[in-house]
């Protein structure tokens, strides 16, 4: 699915074609999730008349961790009259909500390691549902939380 929407928006293709994807699909679990994910993702995209960008990627480290920071989607739409803003977009994919506290820290992370370098807003979609998110404010009082959840991976990770 992660996929088949990149290649909507690279080859400027209808959401419709979403549905031609999902007839292709023959993993159980895969062909259970594709209706709601196609549901909700034209639920989100709508009428908005978006033009693709390649997204911006790159590393984060912490604590002995190196993270790939890589948002699927670059979009760039505008919103009542306003000029178009480009967003870097996080796909979201399973089937229970995204905790706030998750989002807020992805958001976060996105902005820190990407955002003051590309000049465009970074947001988080939860396909499943249709509902998008954008960063609202620096939160630095998550960055600890990120950097400890880093330290604390990498420890687990060298002692496998």
């Amino acid at each position: 699915m992660r996929d088949a929407i990149v290649k909507m928006h690279t080859g400027g293709l209808s959401v419709t074609e979403l549905t031609k994807v999902q007839k292709r699909i023959h993993h159980p679990p895969k062909v259970a999730a594709y209706p709601a994910a196609i549901a909700g993702y034209k639920k989100w995209i709508g009428r908005k008349k978006v033009k693709w960008f390649k997204p911006s990627r790159t590393n984060w480290s912490s604590g002995g961790l190196e993270v790939i920071v890589n948002p699927e989607l670059g979009l760039e739409w505008a919103t009542k009259g306003q000029p178009p803003v480009r967003h870097l977009i996080k796909l979201y994919f399973k089937k229970e909500a995204p905790k706030k506290l998750m989002v807020d820290a992805s958001l976060t992370l996105m902005q820190t390691a990407l955002a003051p370098k590309t000049g465009t807003e970074v947001s988080f979609v939860d396909v499943q549902r249709g509902a998008l998110w954008s960063f609202s404010g620096v939160k630095k009082s998550l960055m600890p939380l990120v950097h400890g959840e880093a330290a604390g991976f990498a420890t687990a990770w060298s002692h496998l």
